[in-house]
């Protein structure tokens, strides 16, 4: 019988269609384990390149003291957290086309007051926005080659309990522990739910999540995978405070 709706995303099968196709069974288990090489690589990317950021409020400040200093500095600093620099680039341009004209320091400067006046220091634990983003990955591969939903609870007959019942769903502490051993059982409970619960009757895609899945290099440049082209612009504007 199948099993009723709660918190599955829209494109879970209600029931699992398994295949014993040996061939169809090989390409499946190839394509599985180059995706999951994809989101393991993808998430020591992220760690090692934000890692070393300090927390958007820290940049927050550092903004915050840039904005009200009267001297110029000789020295540059370092660069904004990535999110800051994403909204200031923003603003910049937004002020910069209307008037008509190239992105300059006063365009910077106001969006800088901009971002003050509407971002707020986040209060309590950060959010690992890092973890999140690759277990939701994980998740959707999961769902994607298994058909099956992947569960965490935080009680276990009634005690607090974090952790995922048997089958399918140990996946996900086994893969993001060999990632990262300091993460534990009840973050991972934790981002599971909250990942059910954003996806909820909408569509959770490995390659909505990681459009450059697949991305090869031909004739000097990138060719994604079907369905997917590539467009650059308006990338952040590298912007440093001491």
């Amino acid at each position: 019988m199948p099993r009723p709706r709660t918190n599955d995303p829209s494109n879970l099968p209600d029931e699992s269609n398994p295949t014993h196709d040996p061939e169809q069974v090989a390409e499946l288990m190839g394509e599985f384990k180059n995706r999951l090489q994809y989101l393991t690589q993808s998430y020591h990317v992220f760690k090692h390149v934000l890692s070393d950021r300090e927390s958007l409020n820290e940049s927050l400040e550092r903004l915050r003291r840039a904005l009200k200093r009267k001297r110029i500095l000789k020295s540059k600093g370092t660069r904004l957290h990535p999110e800051i620099e994403l909204l200031l680039s923003h603003h910049a341009r937004q002020f910069a086309e209307a008037e008509g004209v190239a992105v300059n320091e006063d365009h910077i400067r106001a969006a800088g007051e901009r971002v003050i006046e509407t971002i707020k220091p986040r209060r309590g634990r950060p959010d690992n926005n890092i973890l999140d983003y690759h277990v939701a990955g994980l998740v959707a591969l999961i769902h994607e080659f298994s058909g099956k939903p992947v569960l965490g609870h935080r009680y276990k007959a009634s005690v607090y309990e974090p952790g995922f019942p048997e089958g399918i769903s140990q996946i996900i502490p086994i893969i993001m522990k060999k990632w990262d051993e300091s993460i534990t059982t009840t973050q991972l409970v934790n981002v599971v739910r909250k990942i059910r619960k954003k996806y909820a009757e909408k569509p959770l895609r490995f390659c909505d999540l990681f459009p450059t899945y697949g991305i090869t290099l031909e004739n000097h440049g990138f060719k994604p995978q079907k369905g997917i082209s590539i467009e650059m612009k308006n990338l952040n504007i590298p912007i440093y405070c001491p």
